[in-house]
């Protein structure tokens, strides 16, 4: 199946303003096409306000391990910890936390760190002509953080 011909001003919509839908808008608008990026939730409160455009292809490791679930007790005892649980969502969440709990074997993380691998392989290739179209490259950086977790 080849790639359809875009027809001038045709309108394509993208839902979700994150990297990827961002990402997406921008390819769009390289092939012509005129694109609506809707996001519902306000710029202020979206979870990603502090992630500025940052790539971790190098954390693959997904969060079920076996020392995550070792400090879940303990989060669930502190009332300002990072994972609170209302006792009445525990049925509706059960099957989920089982899944993750589930994703704690070694031989799951492997796999899932390999898939993780394989997605972000070209992050950066693809990556690269969008950056090539920032108007100020001195907003651009190829410099590491670290975090503490």
């Amino acid at each position: 199946m080849g790639t359809p011909e875009v027809v001038p001003n045709e309108t394509a919509v993208v839902i979700g303003g994150g990297i990827v839908g961002v990402c997406c808008a921008l390819y769009l608008q390289r092939e012509g096409y005129s694109v609506a990026l809707i996001d519902p939730a306000a710029p202020e409160t979206a979870p990603r306000s502090g992630v500025a455009g940052q790539m971790a292809v190098s954390e693959v490791i997904p969060l079920s391990k076996p020392g995550i679930l070792a400090k879940v007790p303990g989060w669930l005892m502190d009332q300002e910890g990072p994972l609170a649980l209302r006792p009445s969502a525990l049925p509706g969440i059960l099957p989920s936390f089982l899944r993750f709990v589930a994703s704690a074997r070694h031989s799951k993380i492997v796999s899932i760190a390999q898939a993780m691998a394989t997605l972000t392989r070209d992050v950066y290739a693809d990556y690269a002509p969008l950056l090539e179209m920032c108007d100020d490259k001195a907003l651009l950086g190829e410099t590491p953080c670290s975090r503490s977790v």
